[in-house]
């Protein structure tokens, strides 16, 4: 008897075997991934003898050993694209967007973040923290945890690592400054963050907003006197060229991230979530490190190189910085996000400090 079902079993069998090598086809060609990374810093070119171009410091360093890291672990499944040098914009718009999504990373400091994330603010309170380690326990512990849950809520920005970046500093050209009194009258370049602008104005200074892509050209016109900002920023900008004088008054230690948007992030494969994530801790590692000796270096090259007057303020005159900028700053942090919360985070910093100096 004729079986009038073999040519439609034959065919059923032969298609399974066409999606089956399909499946196999397509799984070695998945679609790349493209990371899209904006950052302000400088390109450095590293080889095993030299680095050239942004320094031994440099944040484009941190971003380079990403790529490099996420590209081999992926096997080039994930390509990572740098856009450096604020070719997308100044930080503050590289925070923008990365939230809308416009890219998929920044490597950019945390001192934009309190405009768009208000609870930021106490973090950021000057000469509130002494050490970078106490930092790191500060922001690794609990409140850290917890404020990078408001970050992902509020902007869905998952700030992956982070580091310090540096301690704040005073530059200008006009004169040398020992005290708080010393700054009346300066015109002092902020971001527009307003702890950082209340400070200043504390200080008796007028604080000018400045993008950083235009804060070597308003130094060299006169726009601004000076600035506050790590040695490492200054370097990065080439700033020691348009000022005189330095400052060692560290008022704040500048965080400094890698942030990916959280739409991104969670359409990843646990495993490729992973992979970034590892990626930006030992790339974070790495800056760290170089952040310790890069920093002092660059003190000595000022100095040295390129001839400005450094001065060290005495722990007394640390002492009426620190309470000026504070008298000026905690009030306005606690009228716009609740005293309880700011007390919160110098409690949180006063534990820290305890602890690591009982060690």
């Amino acid at each position: 008897m004729e079986n009038r079902n073999f040519p439609k079993r034959t065919l059923s069998a032969g298609l399974l075997v066409i999606f089956f090598l399909f499946g196999l086809w397509t799984s070695g060609h998945a679609k790349t991934i493209t990371i899209k990374i904006g950052t302000s810093s400088p390109v450095s070119k590293i080889t095993l003898d030299t680095i050239e171009g942004g320094g031994l410091s440099s944040e484009h360093n941190t971003v380079a050993l990403f790529k490099k890291i996420v590209e081999s672990k992926t096997n080039g499944q994930i390509q990572c694209i740098i856009y450096p040098n604020c070719q997308l914009g100044d930080e503050a718009e590289l925070w923008q967007s990365t939230q809308q999504g416009m890219i998929q990373m920044t490597s950019a400091t945390t001192a934009p973040l309190s405009a768009m994330v208000p609870e930021y603010m106490p973090f950021a309170i000057p000469f509130l923290v002494d050490s970078p380690e106490i930092m790191y326990r500060v922001l690794d512990g609990p409140l850290g945890r917890k404020m990078r849950q408001m970050v992902i809520d509020k902007i869905g920005v998952r700030m992956l690592d982070w580091s310090f970046v540096g301690s704040h500093v005073f530059f200008n050209n006009k004169r040398e400054i020992k005290s708080p009194a010393d700054l009346k009258g300066l015109k002092m370049r902020v971001i527009q963050t307003p702890e950082i602008v209340k400070m200043i104005e504390g200080m008796g200074a007028q604080a000018v907003p400045i993008g950083w892509s235009e804060l070597y050209t308003a130094a060299q016109q006169g726009v601004i006197d000076g600035l506050c900002t790590p040695p490492l920023m200054a370097a990065q900008g080439k700033l020691y060229e348009v000022q005189k004088y330095l400052t060692m008054a560290g008022n704040r230690l500048e965080a400094f991230s890698l942030s990916i948007n959280e739409k991104f992030y969670q359409s990843l494969s646990d495993e490729h979530k992973k992979i970034i994530e590892d990626a930006a801790s030992k790339s974070l590692l790495l800056f760290r490190a170089c952040l310790y000796l890069g920093e002092s270096l660059w003190v000595d090259k000022f100095q040295s190189d390129f001839g400005l007057k450094v001065y060290y303020p005495t722990s007394e005159q640390l002492a009426q910085f620190r309470k000026v900028a504070l008298d000026a700053s905690i009030p306005y942090m606690k009228s716009k996000v609740g005293e309880k919360w700011v007390d919160e985070v110098v409690q949180a910093v006063e534990k820290a400090t305890a602890e690591y100096y009982a060690q």
